[in-house]
């Protein structure tokens, strides 16, 4: 099956975002979107609308989307909402651990031990 154009977009972008080839500031030109994902603008369109909604890309008037840059403040809200989460995930996992819960986890700290001498990311986030 294949992908709808809007995602092919979507997913471009992201990635280029991850990967730190747009930066924040970066402005998002549409034809080049276009020439690079091989949709149509408004697939294009359509895609950096929804990473507007998910707050990655801002539009500015005149000047078209750019990646968002991130104030000292939103930093420090996303890690104070990040440990209130976790504590609450943290703690709701001691109360119903189990033998075998902790039999596996025992298994995955000495997966860790022993990728210690030969590191690898992605046998790191398999066992982390």
């Amino acid at each position: 099956m294949k992908k709808p154009q809007t995602d092919v977009a979507y997913d471009y972008i992201k990635q280029q975002i991850s990967s730190k080839f747009y930066f924040p500031g970066c402005r998002l030109v549409e034809e080049d979107l276009v020439r690079d994902t091989g949709v149509s603008r408004t697939s294009v369109r359509a895609a950096l609308s929804r990473l507007r909604y998910e707050g990655i890309v801002e539009g500015t008037p005149n000047r078209g989307m750019m990646i968002k840059r991130f104030r000292r403040e939103d930093i420090v809200n996303a890690f104070q909402i990040r440990q209130t989460l976790e504590t609450g995930a943290f703690e709701l996992a001691v109360r119903h651990i189990t033998p075998e819960a902790i039999a596996r986890m025992r298994q995955a700290n000495r997966q860790m031990e022993r990728l210690m001498e030969n590191f690898s990311i992605s046998e790191f986030v398999k066992y982390n």
